[in-house]
């Protein structure tokens, strides 16, 4: 009897076991759910339709041809690979949106030649996505970490949650690029942003290799402490209409680094500007505090020559600057000159502006010539006039006020001059009784 029931406690134990691991162990081989085609399939097993096949042990999603609605692949937290890889190897439509997990998308290359993936609504992953040798055209696409290489990528927008990479690819997008805050890299990649008043805007930013960025009616902004922008020569940076600007905000421990070749091209009423705000400044500086690239204007700004009608004496120096029709430091590189014939050795203006007027300067007005270094048929001039010195008449004046005369009738007056009369007239009394006796 004894036997028997620990035999019988043996049979419950291993029933018991099963029926309590056996169903964990399924919901373990519960992967997720790919729905294509509005059919729903589990991606535990391998899975077909006439356009897409699906292999569970790669975790490859194989797109054949068009498809007619959204791809949705949701796998749980119990999916076997970090990651789904879409693959295409034709040119594929698909009509809805494509919404994925940490995944892959993978093409033949990024040349026209190569087939293309067009995804007429939206891509959204919750997670990352990597995006290589491939040809892609969709509306937005947003995951958490974005990384693009080697691609060809058409899209409204490109966010970044977490980060933002761009490297080897051409990017065009309607609107704007951004990594809300987060860090974006960019790296020997060709960038258009074609729309009215897009953008590039990101917070921690390397910019870096054979850049080609071109923002049609809008901006760059990478503002950050963190900021490195290390181009390589021949570079282009182009915002090319009047309301656009490039601001660049650079400091510890970060560092701005530009190629000595490297052009900034800025429309009229853009800036430059580098720690200093929209403070404007005629070129940027390397980490180093060197000269490292001049700005390059894309179009003649006009600029003019403050003050206006200033006069100056000989011996004065006057210092000059160029604003821009509201009145604003112009960030115009020129070079000064005296177009006017001067006359003294000592009348110069320096390479600041700084116009030196000689003490023995006889013109009677110099004018003064600034020239864009870019452009020179972008000038502006001034006309200095110059104050003549009027010689003192402090000498004749003295004669006048220091100078008495006095009248006849004061000298009949004099005392002294009676005294010496009579004295003279005595003595000559004396002389002549002398004689007598």
């Amino acid at each position: 009897m004894k036997t028997r029931m620990i035999r019988l406690a043996y049979v419950y134990i291993i029933v018991l076991f099963f029926i309590c691991i056996f169903p964990l162990s399924v919901k373990a081989d519960d992967w997720g759910t790919l729905e294509i085609e509005s059919v729903t399939y589990g991606l535990k097993t391998d899975a077909s339709g006439t356009n897409w096949s699906y292999d569970a042990d790669t975790g490859v999603l194989t797109l054949h041809g068009d498809i007619s609605s959204a791809i949705t692949a949701v796998p749980n937290g119990q999916f076997p690979y970090s990651s789904m890889t879409l693959i295409y190897s034709t040119d594929v439509t698909v009509a809805g949106n494509l919404v994925l997990s940490n995944s892959i998308i993978n093409g033949s290359g990024k040349d026209t030649s190569n087939p293309t993936l067009t995804i007429n609504g939206n891509i959204q992953v919750d997670g990352d996505l990597s995006i290589s040798d491939a040809r892609l055209s969709t509306q937005n696409i947003q995951a958490g970490e974005l990384s693009i290489s080697n691609s060809n990528v058409t899209a409204n927008n490109l966010l970044g949650l977490k980060s933002l990479s761009i490297d080897q690819s051409v990017i065009t997008v309607n609107i704007g690029i951004s990594s809300k805050g987060s860090p974006i890299t960019i790296s020997d990649s060709k960038i258009t942003v074609s729309g009215n008043n897009g953008y590039i805007s990101c917070s921690q930013t390397i910019i870096s290799g054979l850049i080609d960025i071109k923002i049609h009616n809008g901006m760059l902004v990478a503002e950050s402490e963190g900021l490195i922008i290390d181009i390589t020569e021949g570079s282009i940076i182009d915002v090319n209409n009047d309301i656009s600007s490039l601001a660049i905000a650079a400091g510890d421990p970060g560092g701005l680094q530009l190629a000595d070749q490297v052009k900034v091209r800025l429309p009229y009423e853009g800036y430059v500007g580098m720690s200093q705000g929209e403070k404007p400044v005629q070129t940027i500086l390397n980490h180093d505090g060197q000269t490292a690239a001049h700005v390059i204007l894309a179009v003649p700004v006009p600029f003019y020559i403050q003050p206006q009608n200033p006069s100056l004496a000989p011996g004065e120096t006057l210092a000059l600057s160029l604003v821009d029709k509201e009145d604003k430091l112009s960030a115009v590189a020129v070079s000064w000159q005296i177009l006017s014939n001067k006359t003294s050795s000592s009348t110069y203006i320096d390479a600041n502006g700084v116009l030196h007027i000689g003490a023995d300067e006889q013109a009677a007005s110099l004018s003064i010539q600034a020239m864009s270094a870019d452009d020179d048929t972008n000038t502006a001039e001034v006309t200095v006039s110059i104050a003549t010195k009027t010689p003192p008449k402090a000498s004749v004046h003295s004669v006048q006020s220091t100078a008495a005369v006095a009248p006849p009738t004061a000298a009949l007056l004099n005392p002294g001059l009676w005294l010496t009369t009579l004295l003279l007239a005595l003595f000559a009394v004396a002389l002549v009784a002398g004689r007598e006796n």
